[in-house]
């Protein structure tokens, strides 16, 4: 077996083992972030909620909570529930900080959110790219040309793939840690 054929052989068996990964086990987790995305923007609501009634006097967080109830009652939608709560928690005076810090922390998960799909979807790309490059290995004659570029590729596809379980990490931990928050 000369060195084209091993490293042929190496970014086949790479492509394959990447291909495993993103198309069943990342594919899987992306979905299950994106069923669960509305209730992590629910979680992101309640604690900037929480947050904002632990700094606000009792008179105003009297005053909010009277007006959330009859909001909540003509406005059943998930959505529409977490931008009324917004909107009233920034239409109240007092001391906005606590908000600011948790729409900081909205703004995060929201970015960690979308960078996960964009590293999801360029990984599945290159992963394709590679494989092509890999076959045109066997049928061109500039082999080591082509299968310099499937290697290329594939490394960024398994970039890709790392960073995307990094930031569905990311936002597994903020989850928790906002569920924790506003259990307390």
């Amino acid at each position: 077996m000369n060195v084209i054929e091993l490293l042929t052989f190496t970014v086949a068996i790479t492509s394959g083992i990447n291909g495993l990964f993103q198309y069943v086990i990342l594919n899987s987790k992306i979905k299950n972030l994106e069923k669960e995305w509305p209730r992590i923007k629910s979680l992101l609501s309640l604690a900037s909620f929480k947050k904002f009634l632990d700094v606000v006097s009792a008179d105003e967080a009297q005053e909010l909570l009277e007006e959330l109830m009859i909001g909540l009652r003509t406005q059943p939608a998930l959505d529409l529930t977490s931008s009324f709560v917004e909107e009233k928690l920034t239409s109240l005076k007092g001391n906005l900080k606590a908000l600011l810090e948790m729409l900081n922390i909205a703004d995060v998960v929201t970015t960690f959110y979308t960078r996960a799909k964009h590293y999801y979807s360029n990984g599945l790309i290159l992963n394709v790219i590679a494989l092509t490059s890999l076959i045109l290995v066997f049928v061109q004659s500039l082999s080591l040309l082509f299968l310099g570029l499937s290697l290329g590729f594939e490394i960024d596809s398994l970039l890709s793939l790392f960073y995307s379980f990094r930031y569905i990490e990311k936002i597994e931990k903020v989850k928790n840690t906002l569920k924790k928050y506003v259990q307390s």
